[in-house]
């Protein structure tokens, strides 16, 4: 191996104790068994990238770096589509391929495991995940039932007349007698001052809800909400591991991606400022954020950029975990400072153009032809380019990433089975609580004739508010816009 190289490493990872171990540099096949590559703590809340397509060691990439997270009492959330990441939650056995590793990297290995929690927004395993439709808001449910402009904004009236109104929206139960209310000719009037829409533009939401409602979609809506505090909490000083567990939903993965945004804006939304951290309070690796913006308005996009821009100010880091670079806006990866990059192989002419354009983007330097490297990685290897401690890019580098002390495979039914047993969040959200909604409201209302054309007019707000913690996350140094009203207090809490 160079020895030059050595020395380019040397000084860009020096010795630092707060960092996340990643691996060994490598030259031409050669390993320095040594594991010098890390991540700084401190840089985290930077975001990052961890690409690659299967098999070439991605979902053990991210194990890896979350098992070190959470020995230092970092929160952790992970998407984990394919329910590989279960096995953080016991020590890893020292099999053969565990310790050729270690040995390569120079990594003295030691069994951990971790303390994990399991969600899945149907409750159908582990804890279950509840949103509320009035938290989610319009922009995201309109997201989430994949909605036209058009369907947006009348869904988007609908929901601005139940804040106006005072008519708390918690699930599908809630929203769809409010939509029928005013699928008429005779009631859509009284949706003038919020956007006007036509009964035809109602109708279509009204058959798109239902078409979602046999998705099984209604399951991840209603309360007790999933609360924020649970994601953060650190067992015994190790951070909490919190998997979302979305393989249900493989055939409509927009779904569990827009709950996870949501979620985020939630983090953004509830939690404090956190000034220049020494490490950050939650890492979230999010598989699946590219379907957020499949055939997405420019608007949505942007705020999602937004959002990805503004959270790091509470502390969190977003890594963004992806088949390849080009599935995410190049705006959402200029904002991305730590990457690790698995092996890429193209298989046809774009990905050839891919390629071409992803080795373009590393620096040229001495040691490494990355447009040749990128396509023979080994399983395993990854080129390595973050920030330093100081804020400053360090070279890419190829290295052979050292052996997670977990156990590299998910756990079996039946001892998935018994930490649900055991888990006090499973029995803190198996219930479902009921009480008094928007449907009772609108009843009431109706009841009174309050809806009726004969009574007198219903208040009228010039600027009618909007519901939903998405629309209001605001960076503090830009003007009302895209991501609507400025940060203020949540959606008006459940009565009980």
């Amino acid at each position: 191996m160079d020895p030059r190289l050595l020395d380019v490493v040397r000084e860009a990872f020096p010795d630092d104790p707060a960092t996340i171990t990643l691996g060994a540099p490598v030259q031409d096949g050669e390993v320095e068994p040594s594991p010098l590559v890390y991540l700084s703590l401190r840089m985290m809340t930077r975001h990052g990238l961890v690409a690659g397509t299967e098999a070439t060691g991605r979902a053990r990439t991210v194990q890896l770096i979350a098992e070190q997270l959470s020995n230092q009492g970092v929160a952790v959330l992970v998407v984990d589509p394919r329910d590989e990441l279960t096995g953080l939650g016991v020590m890893g056995e020292p099999l053969p391929e565990v310790r050729i590793r270690a040995d390569e990297t120079g990594l003295a290995w030691k069994r951990t495991a971790c303390p994990i929690e399991v969600f899945t927004f149907s409750g159908k395993l582990g804890a279950h995940a509840r949103a509320t439709i009035s938290s989610l808001g319009p922009t995201l449910l309109s997201r989430l039932l994949a909605l036209t402009p058009t369907q947006t904004k009348a869904l988007t009236a609908v929901m601005r007349y139940a804040d106006a109104n005072h008519l708390p929206l918690v699930d599908f139960g809630d929203l769809r007698p409010l939509l029928e209310r005013f699928a008429t000719e005779a009631e859509v009037g009284l949706l003038e001052p919020y956007g006007a829409p036509t009964r035809v533009s109602v109708n279509a939401v009204l058959r798109k809800l239902a078409l979602f409602e046999e998705l099984g979609l209604a399951t991840c809506f209603g309360e007790p909400e999933i609360a924020v505090v649970d994601l953060l909490r650190a067992p015994g000083g190790r951070g909490l591991v919190t998997l979302f567990e979305t393989s249900e939903w493989k055939e409509h993965p927009r779904i569990p991606a827009v709950l996870l945004l949501w979620m985020l804006a939630r983090l953004y939304h509830e939690l404090p400022d956190v000034p220049d951290p020494e490490r950050p309070r939650l890492v979230v690796f999010f598989e699946g954020a590219n379907h957020l913006f499949e055939a997405a308005p420019k608007a949505f996009a942007k705020q999602v950029l937004q959002l990805v821009r503004v959270i790091r100010s509470r502390g969190i880091g977003v890594f963004f975990v992806v088949d390849s670079p080009r599935d995410l806006p190049p705006e959402l990866l200029a904002q991305l400072g730590n990457r690790i990059q698995h092996a890429f192989a193209p298989a046809d002419e774009e990905e050839e153009k891919t390629l071409r354009a992803l080795a373009r983007s590393y620096p040229k330097n001495p040691f490494y032809d990355y447009e040749q490297l990128l396509p023979r990685l080994e399983p395993g290897e990854a080129i390595v380019s973050v920030l330093s401690a100081t804020g400053a890019p360090t070279m890419p580098i190829v290295t052979r990433l050292v052996p997670p002390g977990s156990r590299m495979g998910p756990l079996s039914e039946r001892e998935l089975s018994l930490r649900v047993q055991e888990s006090t969040q499973v029995r803190k959200y198996s219930q479902h609580i009921e009480h008094e909604a928007a449907r009772e409201a609108l009843a009431r209302k109706m009841l009174a004739g309050h809806l009726s054309a004969k009574t007198a007019p219903l208040r009228r707000e010039p600027r009618p508010s909007e519901s939903g913690v998405f629309e209001k996350v605001q960076a503090p140094t830009v003007n009302r816009g895209l991501l609507g009203a400025m940060l203020g207090t949540g959606p008006e809490p459940r009565r009980r």
